[in-house]
């Protein structure tokens, strides 16, 4: 049977190319990944070899072609559009961005395919993926059947990979634990016991790396407002951000410290609203924080959370889609 699972965010598309593997040393999924902004077919690549370029994913959906590519800001018109929102999961994008992984797959048929969504509108999303993509998906003037879509709260899966790759699976079970999934647009949290999630505790706001970019993108420009902002300079502010890469801006180099402030009150203000719907901490285990966005929150967390452990995942940005993918495996 043909098992695979896909996360797909506002920012990153995470999908599996294969089963979980098991070492004695380790547990592992290969994974792939691409950005969520489909985008025409360039005119021109440079495929002379002399530098490792974007890779680039092509595919045709209702008679149009599009691509997908790990840079689009190195092949892509720079004012590339992100669409968010919560009917996200019933736009056009989405599902361009949902047809290039399963072709990038290399499948015929999904047996089960698991898909996450936000925690502030799941049940909505679920019935929307659903009926969307229940029993199939076309692209390239071909079907790939899908015969069971299992759709999971994203932070669950998080959780279940950071104890299996751990060797913990058993540490789960019955433990109230706060699950915090920083994504590109959106920041989710879940209170669960086990795997049983309270929804009255959780929720989704708009608090990912996208807001902390906006903050940074207004301070590089001096204040000017994002509302048509460059790819390149908004990929750079990421990787600053997120990874610590120094940034060469209008005669600047520019470096995360210099952000600190701004990172620092944002994180703040979504801890607190966190904390707002969570009420009493004191029955929490701990704290797991995964997502490309951990390191923004990492901080305030421990600050305000004190002495709950905060548990960063490893490799935190693809924790959800190996999550998704043990889920896939499960009988």
């Amino acid at each position: 049977m043909t098992r695979r699972a896909i996360d797909l965010g506002y920012g990153w598309t995470k999908f599996s190319t294969g089963d979980v593997s098991r070492t004695d040393e380790r547990m592992d999924v290969q994974v792939d990944t691409f950005q969520s902004v489909p985008f025409p077919k360039p005119v021109f690549v440079d495929t002379s070899g002399m530098a490792r370029g974007p890779r680039l994913w092509q595919v045709r959906v209702d008679g149009f072609d599009y691509c997908v590519s790990d840079a689009p800001a190195m092949v892509a018109p720079n004012a590339l559009h992100r669409v968010r929102g919560e009917n996200y999961v019933t736009t056009s994008q989405y599902e361009v961005c949902m047809a290039a992984a399963v072709k990038a797959m290399d499948v015929t048929r999904l047996d089960v395919l698991v898909v996450g969504t936000p925690v502030g509108n799941y049940e909505q999303a679920r019935a929307a993926l659903v009926e969307r993509f229940g029993q199939g998906i076309s692209f390239d003037e071909r079907r790939v059947e899908i015969g069971s879509l299992r759709v999971i709260v994203q932070p669950v899966g998080g959780l279940i990979w950071h104890f299996l790759s751990t060797q913990r699976a058993r540490a789960i079970e019955g433990v109230d634990r706060l699950l915090v999934d920083v994504g590109y647009g959106t920041l989710d949290w879940v209170v669960a016991k086990g795997l049983v999630v309270n929804p009255s505790c959780s929720g989704s706001a708009s608090y990912g790396v996208s807001s902390f970019l906006d903050d940074a993108y207004r301070e590089v420009r001096g204040g000017a407002p994002g509302i048509e902002q460059g790819s390149t300079l908004m990929e750079g502010l990421d990787r600053l951000l997120v990874r610590g890469n120094e940034l060469f801006y209008r005669g600047r180099t520019w470096q995360r410290q210099d952000f600190a402030g701004i990172v620092e009150a944002r994180a703040q203000q979504a801890v607190q609203l966190i904390l707002s719907k969570v009420g009493d901490t004191g029955t929490l285990r701990s704290v797991v924080l995964m997502g490309g966005g951990a390191p923004l929150l990492q901080s305030a967390l421990a600050k305000a959370l004190k002495p709950i452990d905060v548990e960063v995942i490893a490799n935190a940005r693809y924790a959800n889609i190996k999550g998704f993918q043990a889920i896939a495996q499960r009988p």
